[in-house]
């Protein structure tokens, strides 16, 4: 299992590194946040929480997760809706209930340090090396 994770991460790294070096087009599974204060406000621990049993039990409702997250609907309603607005999760409509699916697998996040520029004029060696 602890050789998967570290292929995993092997494969993630070569990814990123490829992205910010521009020799791989960015997935259409991965949305990127251009501005860290909005990565800091969105990713939130209880929404990084609802990705996860989204991704792990796959509910049927907003009801549902609600329950799984032991959190009340009106303030998981809210926090998917911030999800929905970035494109990390769909909400789809099925008769009364609204089926919260995870859209992107991947987040990019640029980190600006008081400059104003994208992923492409970040330099490589920002990426940690594979082992």
């Amino acid at each position: 299992m602890r050789a998967d994770k570290e292929k995993m991460i092997k494969n993630e790294i070569a990814l990123l590194r490829g992205i910010v070096n521009g020799t791989i087009d960015i997935p259409d599974n991965a949305v990127v946040i251009s501005d860290p204060e909005h990565y800091r406000t969105l990713m939130t621990p209880k929404r990084l929480e609802l990705i996860r049993i989204i991704q792990r039990r796959h509910p049927k409702s907003v009801n549902e997760l609600s329950r799984l997250s032991k959190r009340l609907k009106q303030a998981v309603t809210r926090d998917l809706k911030a999800l929905e607005k970035y494109d990390i999760v769909s909400l789809t409509k099925a008769g009364r209930k609204v089926i919260p699916k995870v859209k992107r697998k991947v987040i990019l996040f640029s980190l600006h340090l008081g400059v104003t520029q994208g992923l492409e004029g970040h330099p490589s060696s920002s990426l940690p090396e594979p082992a």
